[in-house]
């Protein structure tokens, strides 16, 4: 028996192949993800269907997540970097 790759379960993570830059983890402010909940669901998502992204590509959902930066928690000169 043959194992499915992440592409063959998925076909949009195909798409994204090629094109996602190197990791980049930020800390967010508590209560951030209420926020792109309810930013989602104003922008057509049914509640019921809403998922906490894994990959963002989305002006508005990155514009966001990256203003909820928790920026004291980033070391100082390399941000996007845990400690």
């Amino acid at each position: 028996m043959r194992s499915i790759t992440p592409c063959e379960a998925n076909p949009y993570y195909a798409t994204l192949r090629g094109r996602l830059g190197p990791l980049s983890l930020h800390l967010v402010q508590p209560g951030t993800f209420r926020e792109l909940r309810a930013l989602m669901i104003r922008r057509g998502a049914s509640p019921s269907q809403v998922k906490v992204p894994r990959v963002v590509t989305e002006g508005p959902l990155a514009e966001l997540l990256m203003e909820r930066r928790d920026v004291a928690s980033e070391p100082a000169g390399r941000p996007g970097l845990p400690a």
